[in-house]
């Protein structure tokens, strides 16, 4: 099995945006002194969007705990990935912005995907619907990309405990 990765975003708590269309436009959190700084990511950049009805998704691996008020002040409407290894945890999130945003991701695809048993998968699966589920505003999905590493029965326990357990009500 070729070695597990671990994202730099997580080793380095350092997070740039390099995939953004403009590099003029490029936020840089640095989370060793525990500051934010959003370089050109005004509060009400997203406003067009929103206005048309549109949600803004922000996506951004990494622990983004310390700037969640800069990114509602920038009117986000949902984040992608929830990333447990990075330390987001799907509960407090869903504990803190029920209504405000829709969460994306939320299983761990560097550890419990491809190294995890299927129970496992399927385990932390039912948690994550049952914790997020509720009341709506979660788009399960992995915390990243589901890599070549993952044993194909553990993606389809993925994808079958979302179809068997994931409708609602939530149970």
């Amino acid at each position: 099995m070729p070695p597990v990765e671990l994202d730099p975003a997580v080793e380095s708590r350092i997070l740039t945006a390099d995939n953004f269309q403009e590099p003029d436009r490029v936020p840089i959190w640095d989370y060793l002194d525990n500051r934010a700084t959003l370089e050109h990511f005004a509060p009400g950049e997203t406003d067009p969007l929103t206005v048309a009805g549109i949600k803004v998704i922000f996506h951004s691996d990494g622990y983004l705990m310390p700037i969640m008020g800069d990114l509602l002040a920038a009117a986000i409407g949902g984040l992608n990935p929830i990333e447990p290894i990075a330390g987001m945890d799907i509960a407090v999130l869903k504990e803190k912005y029920y209504g405000r945003l829709v969460l994306v991701g939320g299983l761990d695809c560097s550890q419990v995907l491809p190294l995890g048993s299927v129970q496992e998968v399927e385990e932390a699966t039912v948690s994550i619907l049952r914790t997020a589920g509720p009341g709506g505003g979660l788009f399960i999905g992995s915390s990243s990309e589901i890599t070549p590493s993952t044993p194909l029965e553990n993606a389809l326990a993925f994808y079958r405990t979302v179809h068997e357990r994931g409708r609602y009500p939530i149970q």
